[in-house]
């Protein structure tokens, strides 16, 4: 089944999402570490990390693909299990992760620079 997705944060930005497969657990990877909010110094070195597990019935492993939130749509910005956000870290990021097709997001964490 495929479905198209309209998304609305607590800002008010709204997004749709392409067409998505229905989720099967069998399939769908599940994160067990979400990124978690980070404050920081302005020139400090920021390190976002999430950490996913494959469904149980998943082939594949586990592939990672991180985004931030620029004027209202979300861009990527990274892969792997932890980024090092280049130039101006501050902002809402969140992590998709995938396998055999089915991906799942994080919830959206912020990363404050005090300046």
């Amino acid at each position: 089944f495929y479905y198209y997705c309209r998304v609305t944060d607590s800002a008010g930005c709204s997004a749709y999402a392409g067409s998505m497969r229905a989720v099967y657990k069998g399939l769908t990877p599940y994160f067990t570490w979400h990124p978690q909010d980070v404050k920081t110094e302005d020139g400090e070195q920021v390190v976002l990390r999430a950490w996913a597990e494959p469904g149980k019935d998943a082939e594949a492993p586990v592939q990672y693909c991180w985004q931030k939130l620029v004027n209202g749509r979300w861009t990527e910005c990274g892969t792997g299990y932890s980024i090092k956000p280049e130039g101006d870290p501050a902002g809402r990021y969140r992590c998709a992760a995938s396998t055999d097709g089915f991906q799942t997001f994080t919830y959206s964490n912020s990363c404050t620079v005090s300046r």
